[in-house]
């Protein structure tokens, strides 16, 4: 299998495209699951030539039109994502780059699952009773892995391991050995690109209404496969968020923005996107005439050119309010050399007079000699010059000293004067 190489969905979106130029998938532009007649028909044809090229050596034995892959009915403008009768030579495949290769790889092994056998296990399931409460327990025995065989690199979910159970019969009496565990519950985790973007497509799961939910379930959410990359790069090319360490961290302009706009509950409210795609569905069964629905979004944006001026004020007033409250959070000194504040720039602190001209190049990492300095310790030096005496320094020979730490001229410097010598 190809190695597998993290990759934003732009930068995924974009390998899918190159290799649809290249004539080796169908339209990418998609996000319909099924193929018609007409494409099962070709795939079967080729499909010992798809073996061939990552010698796959399953036997694919299940050519019938299987409605869970195959449903002209579910298929709109173009159907699922799929290799084309193109078929590549390895040298061609040695030419592309590495998420090319992955994604290319990724796409036919999954078409080809559609012909191999069906993931089967046994299952049991046996209830037991203790002291009147009533216990479950499982066991799982994996008969043929079946198409998992063909996309064995693909990272599954965490789950409970597969236990078997041992010979039982209807009332038979067992020993029980009882422990009380004590757990701490633990917050979401953080957004990925990828985790974000399949969240934007599962939007409107946890609305109560049902015709709203159903409809957003339709669309599919926030955007389309098309789109999805392309909002997230905008939001970080905005700066309203960024990625550290591959995750999805909002920026103080990002929260300001949120603050702002979660003042306006229309916009924001997943009834409004699902009222405009029913719109919008209507307008294609013809229920529903173009020029109605854009008078209904004329007078909305009347509304709301009306509300401008009083929501611009309000707006600013909190902006203005949170900018404040962020000024002082992101401050922890003065420079020493420019007299313009430092603040917290993530990793390091470093002068806000950077972008000015001249511009100042002050600035200093939070990690000293292997020591990660406390906010206390940062503002002690930059408003005396310097720190008490500090433990827990390193070398490089990796001997572990302490020192005080003295601005000059804008460095960092060690002094051991104070250091009580042994």
């Amino acid at each position: 299998m190809s190695k597998t190489y993290q990759s934003s969905p732009k930068q995924t979106l974009q390998a899918v495209q190159a290799l649809y130029e290249k004539k080796w998938l169908t339209y990418p532009r998609t996000d319909t699951p099924y193929i018609t007649e007409n494409e099962m028909a070709y795939l079967k044809e080729y499909k010992s030539q798809y073996q061939k090229i990552y010698d796959i050596k399953e036997a694919l034995k299940h050519t019938e039109s299987r409605s869970r892959y195959v449903n002209s009915k579910k298929v709109q403008e173009h159907h699922a994502i799929i290799p084309t009768r193109k078929i590549p030579t390895s040298q061609e495949l040695k030419s592309l780059s590495n998420l090319e290769q992955q994604v290319y790889e990724r796409v036919l092994r999954t078409t080809l699952a559609m012909f191999a056998n069906p993931y089967q296990y046994e299952e049991t399931k046996v209830d037991l009773q203790c002291q009147q409460l009533e216990f479950v327990a499982k066991g799982k025995v994996e008969i043929d892995k079946g198409w998992r065989r063909l996309l064995s690199e693909v990272k599954e979910e965490k789950r409970e391991p597969d236990h078997t159970l041992p010979p039982l019969e209807e009332d038979s009496k067992l020993q029980a050995d009882l422990k009380q565990i004590q757990k701490e519950t633990t917050p979401p985790k953080p957004y990925t690109e990828g985790t974000l973007v399949q969240a934007m497509k599962n939007a409107g799961k946890k609305i109560e209404d049902e015709k709203t939910k159903e409809i957003l379930k339709e669309v599919e959410g926030i955007g389309t496969e098309a789109t999805r990359a392309d909002i997230l790069e905008r939001l970080k090319k905005q700066a309203y968020m960024e990625i550290v360490k591959n995750q999805i961290v909002i920026t103080n302009k990002g929260k300001q923005l949120g603050q702002v706009l979660e003042e306006d509950k229309l916009l924001n409210s997943p009834e409004m996107t699902a009222a405009w795609e029913k719109d919008l569905k209507s307008i294609s069964t013809g229920s529903l005439n173009q020029e109605t629905f854009i008078k209904r979004i004329k007078h909305l944006i009347k509304q709301y050119l009306k509300q401008v001026p009083e929501r611009m004020n309000q707006s600013r007033e909190a902006l203005e309010k949170l900018q404040q409250q962020n000024e002082q959070v992101s401050t922890i000194g003065t420079c020493p050399l420019c007299g313009k504040a430092v603040k917290d720039k993530g990793k390091f602190y470093g002068c806000e007079g950077y972008r000015e001209d001249p511009s100042c190049t002050f600035s200093m990492s939070k990690v000293i000699a292997g020591k990660k300095l406390s906010e206390t310790q940062i503002k002690s030096l930059l408003s005396k010059g310097t720190t008490p005496v500090l433990k827990g320094f390193k070398s490089k020979a990796g001997k572990s000293f302490e020192a005080q730490l003295k601005l000059i001229g804008g460095k960092i410097n060690f002094d051991f004067s104070g250091v009580n010598k042994k």
